[in-house]
This record gives structure tokens, sequence and C-alpha cells, in this order.
């Protein structure tokens, strides 16, 4: 994957936010974020275990056993302010 096709530091969270993944009930799994490259989902999870580990995604276990992800108040106030 070239520097360009790559997310920028705090994409993930920018992407979880404008597509409004911000409560348990919109929680998705890592494969159904829409990333450039899907051949790099391990990259993407070990992305958002780190936001989780730092508070800015949480992660849950669904109905189906899979983990699944979305933005915290926390992560909310980080890409809004890194709007601003």
């Amino acid at each position: 994957m070239s520097t360009e096709e790559r997310l920028r530091p705090d994409s993930l969270l920018l992407l979880l936010h404008n597509m409004g993944i911000t409560d348990s009930r919109k929680a998705l799994r890592a494969e159904e974020i829409p990333i450039p490259e899907k051949s790099k989902i391990d990259e993407t999870i070990e992305e958002l275990e780190k936001y989780e580990r730092d508070g800015y995604v949480k992660g849950l276990l669904g109905e189906d056993g899979f983990k699944r992800y979305y933005l915290t108040d926390r992560g909310i106030i980080k890409v809004c302010a890194s709007l601003s």
C-alpha cells in the first residue's frame, strides 16, 4: 500500500465520526468499516484496539459474537478538536 493510500493519523476516528458510528447501537465490525485496503484488516483491528486503550473507541461483542466498535465521547472530542 502506498503512503497516499494509507489512512492519515486519526483518519479512522474521523471516518467513524463522519459515518455517525457514535453509540453502541451503530457499532461496526472492523470488516464493515470502509477502509481503502480491505486486505489490511489486521492493521485496522490493531489501530482500533489502540484507540480503545486510549478511550477513543469502545469495543463490544455483538450478538453474533463479533467485536464491534464505535466512537466514544472522548473520540468525538478528539475528532472535533482536530477540525478546529
